[in-house]
């Protein structure tokens, strides 16, 4: 097999690397959490008040609205408001935080095509890249700042400029709390407790510096309250972000559960960012905490990653993507234990030998995917699967022969799984999935009906996802109406939760995706 070295293989990464974040981004419908950052986008954009979060005109307050702004900046940008505008920051963000890995690891590695790998690792581990990375989500951007605190308390503390360092954590929490709320208030004391463990000091707690900090990240939140107390009544804002903050922790959970999250959480942090998270069985080896102690970079990335992840570890509700900014932390403290790797120990040979196999059975897997009911059948799928196993066959190929460039090769081969996901399974997800049901049905109702007045009836629930689509194709709000029911007025109605006032006629119905459930439009 022709010889090809490291450049070469970057090449072909980088040749993958627009197919496998971009084909097929906006192709199937939104889940409903993406409906809802969409839709609180959409009516601030309807209504022109980007101060105040609504849903079907309805106050929000479970997120702050940084994220539903860029959202908007996306629409405007490319003059759409759809699953393509709404997922295009996530690959941006997701493209951000693997360079942001890469260049605040650069300085500790050996090799600084080690630092690339680290980068690669955050944008091919199999929850970004078959998952996080093609919704409309905050939990990415969100880990980029979060990530961004993390080395920006390393790197300005060691060269001690804290008036600087206040400034940039404190400023990037404020940016953090407008993202997501309260879970920041972990983030910052865990973050200033693993650099004062490593640092062995605390006495830089007391520079003047700090207030600094504190009054400009207050200046930011405070900034928003203050706008935002002047256009809405502020008494049940930050009782949302609260019961956001606490919904999945300990405290709403009864004690068995906890106990089994807490013994099941280390194999499902594994299974979720593989297959990099492999790479940790390098750590295993008893002289660890010496090793790091070597290396004091990755003493703070060790001790920023404990003491971060405990809260999540306790937490039986907790998401993979809650955890996106601390996934980095584990690959760069793999790869720290594999720069130093004895090539004989059985540690690396375990490793080699489980990639090996995934590698190699890859293109049959591949192939095997062909007998799904979903896929067969079609020549289109026939082809696209036959040339994805066929590239796949290529790239193991090369991984078993070229041993020098094993982990940018698995790179490439994780590349091109996504490329075939996005060929092959999004359409047939698209074309199977009752959203896309939900949807079509959405925009059906919202063309006949465009100029009428359409309305919720009273505590009716259409799901946030049918609400958009609706809402983005009429290009009005939906609202909701308490107050009895008026002439001239269409008014959809949840027959799970109210019968059909008698005064009005149904005259049509409308499908939404949560529980299959149907809804009747009726009138007087």
């Amino acid at each position: 097999m022709m010889a090809t070295g490291r450049r070469f293989w970057y090449g072909v990464i980088g040749v993958l690397l627009i197919p496998a974040f971009v084909v097929n981004l906006g192709v199937v419908p939104f889940i409903e959490d993406e409906s809802i950052r969409a839709l609180v986008a959409l009516e601030m954009m309807l209504k022109g008040d980007y101060l105040v979060p609504t849903l079907n005109d309805s106050l929000y307050f479970a997120k702050p609205p940084l994220y539903n702004w860029i959202l908007i900046a996306s629409y405007r940008l490319l003059g759409d408001v759809s699953e393509w505008s709404s997922r295009l920051p996530t690959v941006v963000f997701t493209l951000a935080m693997a360079y942001a890995v890469y260049r605040s690891s650069r300085p500790y590695f050996r090799d600084h095509h080690t630092a690339i790998l680290a980068g690669l690792m955050w944008l091919t581990c199999g929850r970004v890249l078959f998952y996080d990375s093609f919704l409309g989500l905050i939990d990415i951007c969100y880990s980029l700042v979060i990530y961004a605190i993390f080395m920006s308390v390393w790197h300005l503390g060691t060269q001690r400029r804290w008036w600087l360092l206040f400034a940039l954590a404190y400023g990037l929490a404020g940016v953090a709390y407008l993202l997501k709320g309260l879970p920041i208030i972990l983030f910052m004391p865990c973050t200033v407790l693993a650099f004062a463990v490593v640092s062995k000091s605390g006495k830089w707690l007391m520079h003047p510096g700090h207030l600094l900090g504190l009054t400009i990240g207050a200046t930011i939140v405070g900034g928003y309250y203050y706008l935002y107390a002047q256009a809405a009544p502020m008494t049940k804002s930050l009782g949302g972000l609260s019961q956001q903050a606490t919904m999945r922790t300990p405290l709403s959970h009864d004690i068995g559960t906890v106990i089994k999250h807490v013994v099941t959480y280390p194999m499902e942090y594994i299974y979720h960012y593989l297959p990099w998270t492999l790479f940790l069985i390098l750590a295993v080896r008893r002289d660890m905490l010496q090793r790091l102690r070597e290396q004091p970079f990755f003493l703070y990335v060790a001790v920023l990653f404990m003491v971060n992840i405990l809260v999540y570890w306790v937490s039986p509700g907790t998401y993979a993507r809650y955890v996106l900014m601390l996934v980095p932390l584990t690959y760069l403290i793999g790869l720290f234990f594999y720069e130093k790797a004895d090539s004989s120990g059985w540690q690396i040979r375990v490793l080699r030998t489980v990639v090996m196999a995934l590698v190699v059975i890859l293109p049959v897997a591949a192939l095997a995917g062909l007998w799904h009911p979903d896929l067969r059948g079609s020549s289109y799928n026939l082809f696209w699967v036959s040339a994805i196993a066929v590239v796949l066959g290529v790239f193991g190929g090369y991984y078993v022969y070229q041993c020098d460039h094993r982990p940018i090769i698995l790179v490439a081969v994780l590349l091109t799984l996504r490329i075939g996901l996005n060929i092959v399974v999004l359409p047939s997800r698209a074309a199977t999935t009752y959203g896309s049901v939900a949807k079509e049905d959405a925009q059906r109702i919202g063309l006949k009906y465009l100029t009428d007045d359409v309305r919720l009836y009273e505590g009716s629930k259409l799901d946030y996802t049918s609400s958009f689509y609706l809402a983005s194709t009429r290009e009005v709000l939906t609202t909701r109406d308490y107050d009895g029911v008026d002439t001239g007025v269409i008014y959809i109605v949840d027959t799970s939760r109210y019968a059909v006032p008698p005064q009005l006629t149904v005259i049509d119905s409308i499908k939404k995706r949560e529980a299959r459930q149907t809804l009747y439009l009726a009138r007087r």
